[in-house]
C-alpha cells in the first residue's frame, strides 16, 4: 500500500528489492552510508527501474529523454586547442557484459601531462619514442596516439547503467566510483577497472586518487631511511602531495632540523605550500633562484618540477652517494635549453638516479605490495590530506590550480589550460 513506509537498513539492499517497490516514493534508507549517498543511489535505481516499463525513457517526455541521453567529451587537438564533443550515450543494450555507464560528478586536470597533450608535445614525444599513451590503463591503451585525442585519468562519478555478466547478481547501480577515464560528462568502464569510493570520502577528494597515488609511488621509490633528509623540487600539484605524504610517513631528523625541504622558483607558490605543510611539522622552503642552497643537503631528492633546471637543482642539493628520484616528463632537447652541468662533481658523486612511474609497482616491492594494497594506502592518505580542502581555496594556477569550471562550457575549459600553460 502507498501509505506504508519501507525502511531499508543498507543502501546495497536496494538493488534486491522488487522494481515496483523501488519505483515508489515510500522508501527511506537508514545509514550507513550517509543519507545523501543513499538518496543518490536510490534516485538512480528508481530511474533505472522506471525505464523498463515506461512508454518514454525514465518516464519523461521525449525532449527530456534526448537531453539526458547526450553526453560531452573533451578532445585535445594539439597546438593549444581543444573542443567539446556532444554525442549520444550508449543504451542499456549497447553495453557489453561487465560494462558500466558512469555519470561524472567531477574530473581533475593533472597539469603535468595534460599540458603536454594540450600543446601537442605529448603526441610528438610518444610518436618519436614509439610509445602508447599508457601501458596499463585500457582507456588510454591504443596504437600510437594522434589528434584529435581524448585524455585524462581522474574521473569520479556514479554508476547509472550496467550490464551484468552471466551468473552475476551483485549490482553496482547508483554506487559512487572512481575510474581512470578521459574528461567527459559520462564514461564507460569495465566493472573490474573502477574503484568504489569509500563512504567517508567525497567525490571532490576521490578525484585526486591518481595524483596521491603518484606521490605515494615517488616516496616508495625514494625510500628514505630514518633520519635522512629529503628535498622535493617543484611544488605544483604532485610536489605538494609528495611533501604531504612524506610528512605523514617520515621520521623527523634526530638533530631537530627539518627533514623535508621544498624547493620552487615561484615565490608565491612556495609560500603557500610552506604554510599548508607547516601545520604538520617543520618544513624548510627554498627558492633556488634567490638562495644558493648551501645549507640544503639532501640524502634523497625527488624531482617533480618538469624542468631540466629543476633536475640540476636536485643534483646540486643531493649529498654524494645520494639518490635522485625523477618523477618529471622533461621537454625534448629541441624545446628547451639544456642547463645540466654533468662535469666533475657529477662524475664523482656516485649518485643513484631512479626513474619512477606510477603505472606499476617497483619490482623489488612486488612480493609484498600490489596495486590493491597501494590503493588502500592512497585512500588513507586522501582521508588525512583532504586535497580538495587544500586546493579549493587557491587562486587559479596556484598549487596546480583551484578553479572549478563546468564540463559543458568549452570556452571555460580552454581558458583553464591556457592559464596553466602561462604558469598563472
Amino acid at each position: 500500500p502507498e501509505e506504508v513506509q519501507w525502511r531499508v537498513a543498507n543502501v546495497d539492499l536496494l538493488a534486491e528489492l522488487p522494481p515496483q517497490l523501488v519505483r515508489s516514493r515510500a522508501i527511506t534508507v537508514s545509514s550507513p552510508p550517509s543519507s545523501a549517498v543513499a538518496e543518490e543511489r536510490l534516485g538512480v535505481l528508481r530511474t533505472h527501474f522506471s525505464s523498463s516499463d515506461s512508454p518514454h525513457k525514465n518516464g519523461k517526455e521525449p525532449a527530456a529523454v534526448e537531453e539526458e541521453l547526450q553526453g560531452e567529451s573533451v578532445e585535445f587537438l594539439g597546438g593549444g586547442k581543444l573542443r567539446l564533443v556532444k554525442e549520444a550515450l550508449p543504451s542499456q543494450q549497447d553495453l557489453r557484459a561487465g560494462q558500466l555507464l558512469l555519470r561524472s560528478h567531477c574530473c581533475l586536470v593533472s597539469p603535468g601531462t595534460e599540458l603536454k597533450a594540450f600543446s601537442g608535445q605529448l603526441v610528438e614525444d610518444l610518436q618519436r619514442d614509439q610509445q602508447q599513451l599508457d601501458l596499463t590503463l585500457s582507456s588510454l591503451k591504443s596504437a600510437l596516439p594522434s589528434y584529435p585525442m581524448r585524455y585524462g585519468y581522474s574521473f569520479a562519478g556514479t554508476v547509472i547503467a550496467e550490464a551484468l555478466q552471466e551468473g552475476e547478481t551483485a549490482s553496482m547501480l547508483g554506487k559512487r566510483v572512481f575510474a581512470f577515464l578521459p574528461h567527459g560528462s559520462h564514461g564507460v568502464a569495465m566493472k573490474e577497472e573502477v574503484l568504489e569510493i569509500p563512504d567517508d570520502i567525497s567525490f571532490e577528494d576521490a578525484v585526486f586518487l591518481p595524483s596521491v597515488e603518484t606521490a605515494v609511488s615517488l616516496v616508495m621509490s625514494a625510500a628514505p631511511l630514518v633520519g635522512e633528509a629529503v628535498c622535493v623540487v617543484g611544488q605544483g600539484l604532485i610536489g605538494y602531495l609528495t611533501a604531504a605524504v612524506l610528512q605523514l610517513s617520515l621520521f623527523s631528523d634526530p638533530r631537530g632540523s627539518p627533514a623535508i625541504t621544498i624547493a620552487d622558483v615561484n615565490e608565491k607558490r612556495l609560500r603557500l605550500t610552506s604554510e599548508l605543510l607547516s601545520t604538520e611539522g617543520a618544513v624548510r622552503s627554498w627558492n633556488p633562484s634567490k638562495e644558493d642552497g648551501d645549507g640544503v643537503q639532501a640524502d634523497v631528492s625527488i624531482e617533480v618540477s618538469g624542468s631540466l633546471f629543476g633536475l640540476q637543482t636536485a643534483l646540486d642539493c643531493t649529498r654524494p652517494g645520494g639518490s635522485i628520484v625523477l618523477g618529471s616528463w622533461y621537454n625534448s632537447p629541441s624545446h628547451s635549453t639544456n642547463p645540466l652541468r654533468l662535469g666533475a662533481r657529477f662524475h664523482r658523486s656516485n649518485f643513484k638516479l631512479v626513474t619512477s612511474q606510477v603505472s606499476k609497482i617497483p619490482g623489488h616491492l612486488t612480493d609484498r605490495w600490489d596495486k590493491n594494497r597501494r590503493f588502500q594506502l592512497v585512500w588513507g592518505m586522501i582521508r588525512r590530506i583532504r586535497p580538495s580542502r587544500v586546493f579549493s581555496g587557491m587562486d587559479n594556477g596556484e598549487i596546480g590550480g583551484g578553479v572549478k569550471v563546468s564540463m559543458r562550457n568549452e570556452s571555460d575549459i580552454g581558458d583553464v589550460y591556457k592559464s596553466l600553460s602561462r604558469g598563472d
